[in-house]
């Protein structure tokens, strides 16, 4: 019942309100008209009476008239500038006025519409670009009614309002800190999730972090961000934007991505590809379950992810170690068929050309 009243009461007090505004923006306009009128009018009728004194000059007078005409119209025409300057300054205030009402009228119809009120669920987030080191970015915080009322109130749950629409978002990892900043403006410094590996589906590019999150697609024609690696060989459902993706696959290509990373491998060997086709064993449980691909097309067996428990697994040190090892004899592993980490020491196939040699060698062939 109360609705009732209400509704239609709130209803004819905005027209009222619409109207009386329309009507002081009608009333300032016709007075500027007015004015403008007016202006001209006062000044042709303070240069008149110079005009009909310089004409009733008589000729015997003409010398007396003569002095006493030039102060009489300095007179007249200091009265009309200083009117004229007043009207001038009234019409220009009055402009004013009208535009600065007519403004804030829009401005208000524009906040109140659906179409120009922006929603925090929907921010949008570029992938951090590789010059900045910063993990945590800050951004204002867009405001609707429900948070402008927590923050002209100081009400404490405006931070865990704001903490929990933004990390409704998936680029947001976590928000580290809310504050406000006066008059009515809200900020937050958030960690912002990176795309860590690109899942290869076919034709298409799934992004994920380094927690196995799915991030939201990028648009089309966007380059594979830096510091990002190619993973192929997951299969099964792809989750939803902003779920984990629980593939076992997945996980492992991550392991290998950190143990890269912390090694900086990327400084002496670029890796274009990683391959966990073989996860598990599926495949073949005598090869090799992840696959590093290098730039130079040679595949590197790197064996099981480091978080496995099977017993003879080489740790991520001694896996770096032989590599090593084998990139100091074969720069960038070319000449290379094949590079196996998984044994006690590195293991390296040579390609043909590369094992006739050897052999020619081993033989005392080789000329002298």
């Amino acid at each position: 019942m109360m609705q009732r009243v209400v509704g239609p009461a709130m209803a004819g007090a905005a027209r009222a309100r619409e109207s009386v505004l329309a009507g002081v923006s009608r009333v300032g306009l016709e007075a500027i008209d007015l004015w403008a009128s007016l202006r001209a009018n006062v000044r042709h009728a303070l240069a008149r009476p110079s005009r009909l004194v310089a004409g009733l000059s008589l000729p015997w007078s003409r010398r007396r008239a003569r002095a006493v005409a030039v102060p009489v119209a300095a007179d007249s025409a200091g009265r009309s500038r200083l009117v004229a300057r007043l009207l001038d300054a009234v019409l220009v205030g009055a402009t004013v006025f009208v535009v600065i009402l007519m403004h804030r009228e829009i401005y208000l119809q524009m906040q109140a519409s659906p179409a120009y009120r922006a929603r925090v669920e929907d921010l949008r987030m570029a992938v951090r670009p590789a010059w900045a080191p910063q993990e945590t970015v800050v951004v204002a915080v867009p405001m609707d009614a429900t948070l402008a009322k927590q923050a002209q109130g100081c009400d404490a749950g405006l931070v865990g309002e704001v903490a929990r629409r933004l990390e409704s978002n998936p680029w947001v990892r976590r928000v580290v800190e809310v504050r406000r900043s006066y008059p009515d403006r809200v900020e937050a410094r958030v960690e912002l999730r990176r795309p860590q590996a690109c899942i290869l589906r076919g034709t298409r590019t799934i992004y994920v972090d380094a927690d196995g999150v799915r991030l939201p697609d990028l648009r089309p024609g966007t380059p594979m961000p830096e510091g990002c690696y190619e993973v192929a060989g997951v299969d099964g459902p792809v989750p939803a934007v902003g779920a984990p993706w629980g593939h076992a696959g997945v996980r492992g290509a991550l392991d290998v991505i950190r143990s890269l990373d912390a090694y900086r491998v990327e400084r002496v060997l670029a890796v274009t590809r990683i391959d966990v086709s073989n996860i598990g064993g599926r495949r073949d449980a005598r090869e090799s379950e992840i696959v590093c691909w290098a730039a130079s097309g040679v595949p590197v067996a790197w064996g099981r992810p480091s978080t496995t428990d099977a017993f003879g697994e080489n740790a991520v040190g001694t896996k770096m170690r032989l590599l090593a090892l084998a990139l100091e004899a074969f720069p960038f592993l070319r000449g290379l068929e094949r590079v196996d980490l998984r044994f006690d020491r590195v293991v390296v196939r040579p390609r043909p050309e590369w094992r006739m040699i050897a052999s020619a060698a081993a033989s005392g062939s080789l000329p002298q």
